[in-house]
Protein backbone atom coordinates (compact mmCIF):
# COMPACT_ATOMS: atom_id res chain seq x y z
CA UNK A 1 0.00 0.00 0.00
CA UNK A 2 1.30 3.51 -0.83
CA UNK A 3 0.64 4.74 2.70
CA UNK A 4 2.76 1.97 4.17
CA UNK A 5 5.63 2.72 1.76
CA UNK A 6 5.54 6.37 2.85
CA UNK A 7 5.62 5.37 6.51
CA UNK A 8 8.81 3.37 5.91
CA UNK A 9 10.68 6.31 4.44
CA UNK A 10 13.72 7.19 6.56
CA UNK A 11 13.79 10.38 8.58
CA UNK A 12 16.11 12.19 10.95
CA UNK A 13 14.90 12.88 14.48
CA UNK A 14 17.17 15.92 14.92
CA UNK A 15 14.43 18.51 14.20
CA UNK A 16 12.21 17.04 16.95
CA UNK A 17 12.98 18.94 20.15
CA UNK A 18 13.03 16.87 23.40
CA UNK A 19 11.56 19.85 25.23
CA UNK A 20 10.58 17.94 28.37
CA UNK A 21 14.25 17.30 29.05
CA UNK A 22 15.40 20.89 28.51
CA UNK A 23 15.40 23.97 30.75
CA UNK A 24 12.31 26.07 30.07
CA UNK A 25 11.51 28.48 28.56
CA UNK A 26 13.55 27.30 25.61
CA UNK A 27 16.46 29.43 24.44
CA UNK A 28 15.65 29.20 20.73
CA UNK A 29 18.84 30.87 19.55
CA UNK A 30 20.69 27.99 21.19
CA UNK A 31 18.44 25.38 19.57
CA UNK A 32 19.08 26.77 16.08
CA UNK A 33 22.67 27.81 16.71
CA UNK A 34 22.01 31.35 15.57
CA UNK A 35 20.03 34.49 16.38
CA UNK A 36 17.18 35.03 13.92
CA UNK A 37 13.50 36.05 13.85
CA UNK A 38 11.24 33.32 15.19
CA UNK A 39 8.06 32.16 13.44
CA UNK A 40 5.69 29.57 14.94
CA UNK A 41 3.01 27.44 13.26
CA UNK A 42 0.43 26.03 15.66
CA UNK A 43 -0.90 22.70 14.41
CA UNK A 44 1.25 22.19 11.30
CA UNK A 45 -0.57 19.08 10.10
CA UNK A 46 1.42 17.37 7.33
CA UNK A 47 4.00 20.17 7.43
CA UNK A 48 3.73 21.34 3.82
CA UNK A 49 3.20 25.02 4.57
CA UNK A 50 5.80 25.00 7.36
CA UNK A 51 8.46 23.50 5.09
CA UNK A 52 7.58 25.78 2.19
CA UNK A 53 7.92 28.85 4.39
CA UNK A 54 11.22 27.63 5.84
CA UNK A 55 12.67 27.11 2.37
CA UNK A 56 11.40 30.49 1.21
CA UNK A 57 12.72 32.34 4.28
CA UNK A 58 16.06 30.75 5.22
CA UNK A 59 16.97 33.71 7.48
CA UNK A 60 14.04 32.91 9.82
CA UNK A 61 13.89 30.19 12.48
CA UNK A 62 10.65 28.20 12.32
CA UNK A 63 9.03 26.18 15.12
CA UNK A 64 6.18 23.82 14.31
CA UNK A 65 3.86 22.74 17.11
CA UNK A 66 1.76 19.59 16.72
CA UNK A 67 0.35 16.98 19.12
CA UNK A 68 -0.18 14.06 16.71
CA UNK A 69 2.82 11.73 16.29
CA UNK A 70 1.70 10.45 12.87
CA UNK A 71 1.71 14.02 11.52
CA UNK A 72 5.06 14.73 13.16
CA UNK A 73 6.58 11.61 11.62
CA UNK A 74 5.33 12.52 8.15
CA UNK A 75 6.75 16.02 8.55
CA UNK A 76 10.10 14.65 9.73
CA UNK A 77 10.24 12.55 6.56
CA UNK A 78 9.60 15.63 4.42
CA UNK A 79 12.15 17.72 6.32
CA UNK A 80 14.75 15.00 5.79
CA UNK A 81 14.09 14.80 2.05
CA UNK A 82 14.11 18.59 1.66
CA UNK A 83 17.23 18.98 3.85
CA UNK A 84 15.63 21.83 5.76
CA UNK A 85 17.78 23.07 8.65
CA UNK A 86 15.82 26.04 10.01
CA UNK A 87 12.83 24.10 11.44
CA UNK A 88 12.35 22.64 14.92
CA UNK A 89 9.31 20.52 15.79
CA UNK A 90 7.59 20.37 19.17
CA UNK A 91 5.15 17.63 20.15
CA UNK A 92 2.73 19.47 22.42
CA UNK A 93 -0.61 21.21 22.46
CA UNK A 94 -0.59 24.83 21.33
CA UNK A 95 -1.47 26.25 24.76
CA UNK A 96 1.15 24.13 26.49
CA UNK A 97 3.82 25.17 24.00
CA UNK A 98 3.16 28.91 24.17
CA UNK A 99 2.77 28.89 27.93
CA UNK A 100 5.80 26.77 28.83
CA UNK A 101 8.33 26.92 25.99
CA UNK A 102 8.39 30.56 24.89
CA UNK A 103 9.37 33.58 26.93
CA UNK A 104 7.52 36.87 26.68
CA UNK A 105 8.06 38.90 23.50
CA UNK A 106 10.07 36.19 21.73
CA UNK A 107 7.95 35.28 18.65
CA UNK A 108 7.87 37.43 15.55
CA UNK A 109 4.94 35.74 13.83
CA UNK A 110 2.48 32.95 14.65
CA UNK A 111 -0.06 31.24 12.44
CA UNK A 112 -2.60 28.45 12.45
CA UNK A 113 -4.17 27.00 9.31
CA UNK A 114 -7.61 25.45 9.59
CA UNK A 115 -7.80 24.68 13.32
CA UNK A 116 -10.78 22.56 14.29
CA UNK A 117 -13.86 24.84 14.54
CA UNK A 118 -15.67 22.59 17.06
CA UNK A 119 -18.97 23.79 15.58
CA UNK A 120 -21.35 22.29 18.15
CA UNK A 121 -22.23 24.59 21.02
CA UNK A 122 -21.39 21.99 23.67
CA UNK A 123 -17.85 21.72 22.24
CA UNK A 124 -17.15 25.46 22.07
CA UNK A 125 -14.86 25.26 25.10
CA UNK A 126 -12.42 23.16 23.04
CA UNK A 127 -11.81 25.90 20.48
CA UNK A 128 -8.21 27.07 20.56
CA UNK A 129 -8.42 30.79 19.86
CA UNK A 130 -10.35 31.83 22.96
CA UNK A 131 -9.76 35.17 24.63
CA UNK A 132 -7.41 33.60 27.18
CA UNK A 133 -5.34 31.98 24.42
CA UNK A 134 -5.16 35.24 22.48
CA UNK A 135 -3.89 37.01 25.60
CA UNK A 136 -1.21 34.32 25.89
CA UNK A 137 -0.31 34.73 22.23
CA UNK A 138 -0.09 38.51 22.67
CA UNK A 139 2.38 38.14 25.51
CA UNK A 140 4.64 35.86 23.46
CA UNK A 141 4.75 38.08 20.35
CA UNK A 142 7.43 40.72 20.00
CA UNK A 143 6.33 44.39 19.88
CA UNK A 144 4.66 44.86 16.52
CA UNK A 145 4.51 41.10 15.96
CA UNK A 146 1.61 39.54 14.12
CA UNK A 147 -0.38 36.36 13.79
CA UNK A 148 -3.09 34.98 11.55
CA UNK A 149 -5.64 32.19 11.55
CA UNK A 150 -7.31 30.72 8.46
CA UNK A 151 -10.56 28.78 8.68
CA UNK A 152 -13.12 27.36 6.28
CA UNK A 153 -15.96 28.08 8.72
CA UNK A 154 -17.59 31.54 8.71
CA UNK A 155 -19.11 31.20 12.18
CA UNK A 156 -15.74 30.10 13.56
CA UNK A 157 -14.07 33.15 11.99
CA UNK A 158 -16.62 35.48 13.58
CA UNK A 159 -16.15 33.79 16.96
CA UNK A 160 -12.37 34.17 16.81
CA UNK A 161 -12.64 37.85 15.89
CA UNK A 162 -15.05 38.44 18.78
CA UNK A 163 -12.68 36.72 21.20
CA UNK A 164 -9.96 39.18 20.25
CA UNK A 165 -11.67 42.18 21.86
CA UNK A 166 -9.41 43.67 24.52
CA UNK A 167 -6.45 41.38 23.82
CA UNK A 168 -4.05 44.07 22.60
CA UNK A 169 -4.46 43.36 18.88
CA UNK A 170 -5.70 45.26 15.87
CA UNK A 171 -7.86 42.60 14.22
CA UNK A 172 -8.80 42.33 10.56
CA UNK A 173 -11.01 39.68 8.97
CA UNK A 174 -11.04 39.07 5.23
CA UNK A 175 -12.22 36.51 2.70
CA UNK A 176 -9.40 34.95 0.69
CA UNK A 177 -9.04 32.41 -2.13
CA UNK A 178 -7.18 29.11 -1.64
CA UNK A 179 -3.45 29.83 -1.33
CA UNK A 180 -1.86 27.52 1.28
CA UNK A 181 -2.06 24.15 -0.49
CA UNK A 182 -2.62 22.21 2.73
CA UNK A 183 -4.44 18.88 2.86
CA UNK A 184 -7.62 20.39 4.28
CA UNK A 185 -7.65 23.31 1.88
CA UNK A 186 -7.26 20.96 -1.10
CA UNK A 187 -10.01 18.73 0.26
CA UNK A 188 -12.46 21.62 0.55
CA UNK A 189 -11.48 22.86 -2.91
CA UNK A 190 -12.40 19.45 -4.33
CA UNK A 191 -15.77 19.82 -2.62
CA UNK A 192 -16.32 23.18 -4.30
CA UNK A 193 -15.31 25.67 -1.59
CA UNK A 194 -13.24 28.47 -3.12
CA UNK A 195 -13.34 31.11 -0.37
CA UNK A 196 -11.84 30.96 3.11
CA UNK A 197 -11.64 33.31 6.10
CA UNK A 198 -8.45 34.88 7.38
CA UNK A 199 -8.30 36.61 10.77
CA UNK A 200 -5.16 38.75 11.19
CA UNK A 201 -3.81 39.98 14.52
CA UNK A 202 -1.38 42.90 14.64
CA UNK A 203 0.06 43.43 18.10
CA UNK A 204 -0.60 46.99 19.25
CA UNK A 205 -0.32 46.77 23.04
CA UNK A 206 1.76 44.34 25.07
CA UNK A 207 -0.22 42.53 27.77
CA UNK A 208 2.22 40.85 30.19
CA UNK A 209 1.74 37.19 30.97
CA UNK A 210 4.99 35.89 32.48
CA UNK A 211 6.33 32.40 31.91
CA UNK A 212 4.49 29.95 34.10
CA UNK A 213 6.74 28.86 36.93
CA UNK A 214 6.90 25.14 37.57
CA UNK A 215 5.97 23.61 40.90
CA UNK A 216 8.71 22.38 43.28
CA UNK A 217 7.55 18.84 44.07
CA UNK A 218 7.62 17.18 47.47
CA UNK A 219 8.20 13.44 47.77
CA UNK A 220 5.52 11.85 49.97
CA UNK A 221 6.43 9.11 52.45
CA UNK A 222 4.31 6.44 54.15
CA UNK A 223 5.55 3.98 56.78
CA UNK A 224 4.17 0.85 55.09
CA UNK A 225 2.62 -0.25 51.81
CA UNK A 226 0.33 -3.01 50.58
CA UNK A 227 0.01 -3.51 46.83
CA UNK A 228 -3.77 -3.85 47.11
CA UNK A 229 -3.85 -0.18 48.18
CA UNK A 230 -2.73 0.81 44.68
CA UNK A 231 -5.93 -0.20 42.89
CA UNK A 232 -6.37 1.50 39.50
CA UNK A 233 -9.30 3.69 40.53
CA UNK A 234 -9.62 7.39 39.54
CA UNK A 235 -8.76 9.92 42.24
CA UNK A 236 -10.37 13.35 42.09
CA UNK A 237 -9.02 16.60 43.49
CA UNK A 238 -8.34 19.89 41.75
CA UNK A 239 -6.89 17.68 39.01
CA UNK A 240 -8.19 14.30 37.85
CA UNK A 241 -5.75 11.45 38.49
CA UNK A 242 -6.42 8.19 36.63
CA UNK A 243 -4.13 5.24 37.50
CA UNK A 244 -3.66 3.04 34.42
CA UNK A 245 -1.40 0.19 35.54
CA UNK A 246 0.79 -0.96 38.43
CA UNK A 247 4.07 -2.85 38.47
CA UNK A 248 5.61 -4.43 41.57
CA UNK A 249 9.06 -5.85 42.25
CA UNK A 250 8.98 -7.31 45.79
CA UNK A 251 12.66 -8.31 45.67
CA UNK A 252 13.73 -4.74 44.98
CA UNK A 253 11.10 -3.27 47.30
CA UNK A 254 9.73 -1.06 44.54
CA UNK A 255 6.41 -0.37 42.82
CA UNK A 256 5.50 1.74 39.81
CA UNK A 257 2.13 3.33 39.10
CA UNK A 258 1.36 4.79 35.68
CA UNK A 259 -1.12 7.65 35.95
CA UNK A 260 -2.84 10.18 33.72
CA UNK A 261 -2.76 13.62 35.33
CA UNK A 262 -5.48 15.78 33.79
CA UNK A 263 -5.46 19.49 34.57
CA UNK A 264 -7.56 22.26 33.04
CA UNK A 265 -5.53 22.72 29.85
CA UNK A 266 -2.78 20.13 30.22
CA UNK A 267 -2.46 16.39 30.72
CA UNK A 268 0.48 14.09 31.32
CA UNK A 269 0.96 10.34 31.16
CA UNK A 270 3.67 9.61 33.74
CA UNK A 271 5.07 6.93 36.03
CA UNK A 272 5.21 7.38 39.80
CA UNK A 273 7.68 5.22 41.66
CA UNK A 274 7.20 3.96 45.22
CA UNK A 275 10.34 2.56 46.79
CA UNK A 276 11.40 1.42 50.24
CA UNK A 277 14.04 3.18 52.33
CA UNK A 278 14.78 3.09 56.04
CA UNK A 279 12.57 6.16 56.53
CA UNK A 280 9.56 4.52 54.87
CA UNK A 281 8.06 4.11 51.40
CA UNK A 282 8.85 7.15 49.22
CA UNK A 283 6.34 8.29 46.58
CA UNK A 284 7.77 10.44 43.79
CA UNK A 285 7.74 10.83 39.97
CA UNK A 286 9.96 8.26 38.29
CA UNK A 287 13.20 9.61 36.92
CA UNK A 288 13.44 9.89 33.17
CA UNK A 289 9.68 9.90 32.48
CA UNK A 290 9.69 13.42 30.99
CA UNK A 291 7.38 14.76 33.66
CA UNK A 292 6.58 18.49 33.88
CA UNK A 293 6.28 19.50 37.57
CA UNK A 294 2.78 20.94 37.89
CA UNK A 295 0.27 21.21 40.75
CA UNK A 296 -1.52 18.20 39.26
CA UNK A 297 1.55 16.00 39.60
CA UNK A 298 1.97 17.05 43.23
CA UNK A 299 -1.67 16.25 43.80
CA UNK A 300 -1.13 12.77 42.32
CA UNK A 301 1.60 12.17 44.92
CA UNK A 302 -0.64 13.54 47.68
CA UNK A 303 -3.64 11.42 46.67
CA UNK A 304 -1.57 8.25 46.47
CA UNK A 305 -0.25 8.98 49.94
CA UNK A 306 -3.78 9.59 51.25
CA UNK A 307 -5.05 6.38 49.67
CA UNK A 308 -2.34 4.32 51.35
CA UNK A 309 -2.85 6.05 54.71
CA UNK A 310 -6.62 5.77 54.40
CA UNK A 311 -6.27 2.01 54.20
CA UNK A 312 -4.76 1.84 57.66
CA UNK A 313 -1.07 1.94 56.88
CA UNK A 314 -0.09 4.28 59.67
CA UNK A 315 0.71 7.96 59.67
CA UNK A 316 2.61 10.05 57.14
CA UNK A 317 6.35 10.28 57.62
CA UNK A 318 8.36 13.43 56.96
CA UNK A 319 8.33 14.56 53.33
CA UNK A 320 11.33 15.57 51.17
CA UNK A 321 11.86 17.58 47.97
CA UNK A 322 11.33 15.32 44.93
Amino acid sequence: MPGNRQDRRPYALAPLLPWRMLPRPIVWDRVFGRSAPLSVELGFGLGDYLIRMALTHPATNFVGVEIDWFLIRRTLQKLTRARVTNVALVQAGASTALERLFSEQSIGRACSLFPCPWPRARHAGKRLFSRSFLLLMNSRLVPGGDAFVVTDDHDHACWIADQGTGTGFVIRTETIPPQFATRYEKEWERKGQDRFYKISFQKETHIPLPFKEETPLQTRIVPSLRMEDLKPEPMKGRATIIPKETLHDPLQGRAMVRVLVIETDFFQDIWIEIFRKTSGWHIRPAKGCGMIPTPGVQEALDLLQQRVLGNGNGHAAKDHPA
